[in-house]
């Protein structure tokens, strides 16, 4: 039904509700679930989705799922729903270079990194939230910088480790954290925070998952060259053999 509600202008109806009755959490659940599913649906040709993606820029959508996402932190079922709506704007072909550049704003980052980190236990908002920020990082790789100085690192590898089992969280954690440590100056927290153990976990996990083997060979190699300290860290976690098996 994603092509009648959008040509009945069923987007801009949703936006105008949160707008209208923004302290409302069981609208802005409802509301933030309905872009979830508009978005997300498979069924939505070409058309549809760009007329999704214009009309969340035309009516300033972006604002207004953040402002759910700020005004009601106490509330899980809504963050979710923010969660699930941005996640697939993210994913989106048809998303403008302003729509990016808004989503990249350091303001968002923080509030997607502090509500992830209240809501480290919820399983698919940690799995929007890692898929959101690892498309946001393509969108602005300037990003990864403000992603590591508001503890980003640390929150991404939180999440790996509290839902091991999940491909998405591992796949999205590994791509996040090998981009951030490509940069040396964050070498150092990441291999803190028990980044070196988290990654070699994920790979002994979820040793069928190529994507999972290749970021994280990646990102061992990058730390094993910079440091010698570093180097033996892996080699003591049996990185050497983890590695061999990828």
């Amino acid at each position: 039904h994603t092509e009648l509600i959008t040509s009945y202008g069923g987007m801009s109806t949703v936006l105008i509700c949160m707008l209208e009755q923004p302290a409302n959490p069981e609208l802005q659940e409802q509301a933030c679930g309905t872009l979830t599913n508009l978005l997300s649906s498979p069924n939505a040709g070409a058309d549809e989705s760009l007329d999704l993606v214009h009309t969340i820029a035309t009516e300033d959508g972006l604002t207004t799922i953040f402002r759910s996402v700020r005004m009601h932190q106490a509330y899980q079922a809504v963050q979710e729903a923010a969660f699930g709506a941005l996640y697939y704007l993210s994913c989106s072909r048809d998303l403008t270079s302003s729509q990016k550049r808004q989503l990249c704003l350091e303001e968002n980052v923080f509030v997607l990194l502090g509500t992830m980190n209240q809501y480290i236990d919820s399983e698919l908002l940690c799995q929007r939230g890692c898929g959101l920020i690892l498309n946001m990082s393509f969108f602005a790789p300037l990003s990864q910088d403000t992603m590591a100085s508001v503890g980003g690192i640390r929150i991404i590898l939180a999440a790996m480790r509290r839902h091991g089992l999940n491909v998405q969280i591992q796949e999205y954690g590994v791509a996040i954290l090998s981009g951030i440590c490509l940069d040396e100056k964050n070498h150092a927290e990441f291999v803190n925070e028990e980044g070196i153990s988290t990654v070699l976990a994920a790979m002994m996990i979820h040793p069928d998952q190529s994507s999972i083997q290749a970021y994280c060979c990646d990102l061992l190699s990058n730390l094993a060259s910079s440091n010698s300290v570093y180097k033996q860290s892996i080699i003591d976690g049996n990185g050497q053999m983890v590695a061999s098996d990828a």
